[in-house]
């Protein structure tokens, strides 16, 4: 009996381990966020990197609100 509920202790203990809290999957995704939304804006830039009217107009754009926090 005790094997076995060791067994489950040790189990769920390693389960937990890998499981990531909703404050860093927050900061993640709005990490992501931002980033693809710097990126779009430098695809859509000039060749030499000057800022255009559809540049400034990406990095206007909002990030996504919170989903996993309030």
């Amino acid at each position: 009996m005790e094997c076995e509920l060791a067994a489950a202790r040790a189990d769920r203990e390693h389960i937990l381990s890998r499981m990531v809290t909703r404050t860093v999957a927050e900061e993640a995704r709005q990490r992501a966020a931002a980033g693809m939304r710097e990126k779009a804006a430098a695809i859509v830039e000039g060749p030499d990197g000057v800022p255009n009217v559809l540049s400034d107009a990406i990095d206007k754009l909002p990030l996504p609100r919170p989903r996993f926090t309030n």
